[in-house]
């Protein structure tokens, strides 16, 4: 709640140096997010059709962005054997604050990612076993 109260707070056109102090974190924190991944970010994962020469110009412009990407998640995992398996809950969120920039100037801000994970995976016993022990043994 508290990233996404911070991101509420955020408005298109703020340079670059007022986002991250709003933010109060710093830029180096985020990493830097790939043209697919700012397209998906912007536009979802539709497919972009055209001529040439517009994906090329679509191309051009998405290249003019510069996109920050912050992970923050939290999953906590808890378990409970049966008889011969092994039951594991995860629950938490994992989520990413997404920062894109034009020419400076924010773009956009959002949270994206899952809010409510909440998994539960069935392993047998002896598979979980060898899993961890393989790990620790070589």
């Amino acid at each position: 709640e508290d990233m996404k109260i911070r991101a509420a707070e955020l408005s298109p056109g703020m340079r670059k140096k007022a986002v991250f102090d709003k933010l109060s974190i710093a830029p180096e924190l985020f990493s830097f997010m790939s043209t697919q991944e700012m397209q998906a970010s912007i536009y979802g994962n539709s497919m972009v059709q055209g001529s040439p020469e517009q994906l090329e110009q679509f191309k051009q412009h998405l290249l003019s962005y510069e996109g920050y990407a912050l992970p923050y998640r939290e999953i906590k995992s808890s378990g409970s054997l049966g008889f011969g398996t092994l039951k594991v809950n995860k629950n938490g969120y994992d989520l990413r604050l997404v920062l894109i920039f034009e020419k400076g100037h924010l773009l956009r801000a959002s949270v994206d990612g899952n809010q409510a994970v909440n998994t539960d995976d069935n392993e047998y016993l002896w598979n979980a076993v060898l899993k961890r022990s393989t790990g620790v043994g070589f």
